[in-house]
């Protein structure tokens, strides 16, 4: 108790500019096992990146740039995704530029804790446990379930998104959902597409909370006016 109580009154120690380095280091440590134990343990996320050829140059720059925030996000989070990024072709410009905006070469795929692959998620996964999220899809995602593998669509280009992604998911037989926005949220004028690290965001705290009202504060408010409990 009286070493307790010395401790307390004690003044703080003296700040260096060495302490925050060992503290930072210590939270890059960490965060970096975390993600590698979440590639053993993890749940699936999945970007598909097959829309490769659907996009002009600037929205492949401007897809890495969402992608680099949405790996920012899980990297931060204390249960991350096991990430992986499919259909993703090395000799495309998206992953040229995705390698050199991380700061690596164009061989980024082998020093990213996740998994980036040519294949498809139908080559790596059961078929039955694919969920594709898309906006367009008739069914609404009712719950997080972790033994799901959840999809997103690697394409930003909003003149060319819509029904595209739904298109490949009829084509291949493989289940849906979309995000139940109206069901939450006073939606706006504006469309339902959602940037990756928006995504991102929600399915991470759907996947702890299983909670959508927490999820959906993700969406940013220009696009509805409040939550439908408020």
């Amino acid at each position: 108790q009286q070493k307790r109580k010395e401790l307390l009154e004690s003044p703080p120690p003296k700040s260096t500019t060495f302490q925050p380095m060992i503290w930072g280091r210590k939270i890059e440590l960490f965060q970096g096992w975390n993600q590698a134990r979440s590639m053993m343990f993890g749940s699936d996320l999945v970007f598909d990146f097959s829309f490769e050829d659907d996009m002009q140059f600037r929205e492949k720059i401007n897809l890495c740039d969402q992608l680099n925030e949405a790996l920012g996000a899980n990297r931060q989070d204390a249960e991350p995704f096991h990430v992986h990024l499919v259909n993703f072709r090395p000799d495309g410009q998206t992953y040229k530029e995705l390698g050199r905006s991380r700061g690596f070469d164009e061989n980024f795929a082998e020093k990213m804790l996740g998994t980036v692959t040519e294949k498809s998620y139908l080559d790596l996964f059961p078929k039955e446990k694919l969920v594709y999220l898309t906006a367009d899809s008739p069914r609404e995602l009712r719950k997080f379930e972790p033994d799901k593998v959840y999809i997103i669509g690697g394409i930003i280009d909003r003149k060319i998104t819509t029904n595209l992604s739904y298109a490949k998911v009829k084509r291949e037989g493989i289940a849906s959902a979309a995000l139940p926005l109206d069901k939450y949220l006073w939606w706006g004028m504006g469309d339902k597409v959602l940037t990756l690290d928006q995504m991102m965001r929600i399915m991470l705290t759907l996947k702890r909370t299983n909670d959508f009202e927490a999820a959906l504060k993700h969406v940013p408010t220009r696009k509805h006016h409040g939550l439908r409990s408020e």
